[in-house]
Parts: structure tokens; C-alpha cells; sequence
């Protein structure tokens, strides 16, 4: 359970907490944040390096931005 409202860096976190919709809080969250670790891992890169945080927060809670997949 997550409370004290949303904590943790926006490239990383999961459309449900960026959204604020707190109900919608599962181990899915964790999935979606080891995925971007394991991307980050394999590419080298920190991901949406060149973008502001709103927008990236924008795209990742509109379900319109996700890192590239690597050939």
C-alpha cells in the first residue's frame, strides 16, 4: 500500500501513481518500474533524457510515451 501521497521519479513510475488514482495501486506498478531499469540497463540510457518532467509525465499517464524498444 502505498500512502502520504505519490513519492519516486517520473521516468520510472507507473501510469496508476502518476495519475493519482491511488485505488489502482498493485505489484503491477513494480513490474512497470523494473521494466524501465531493464531498459535503461540495456540501452545505457536514461530514459526521456531530453524532455521536461511534464511532458513525460504528460505522455507516460496518456498512455502516448514509452521508451523505444532497442533493435
Amino acid at each position: 500500500m502505498v500512502s502520504g501521497g505519490v513519492r519516486g521519479t517520473p521516468p520510472w513510475m507507473a501510469p496508476e501513481l502518476l495519475s493519482g488514482n491511488s485505488s489502482m495501486v498493485t505489484e503491477k506498478i513494480d513490474v512497470f518500474s523494473f521494466g524501465i531499469v531493464m531498459w535503461e540497463l540495456l540501452t545505457g540510457e536514461e530514459p526521456y533524457a531530453n524532455m521536461h518532467y511534464g511532458a513525460v509525465i504528460g505522455g507516460i499517464v496518456n498512455n502516448t510515451l514509452r521508451p523505444p524498444i532497442p533493435n
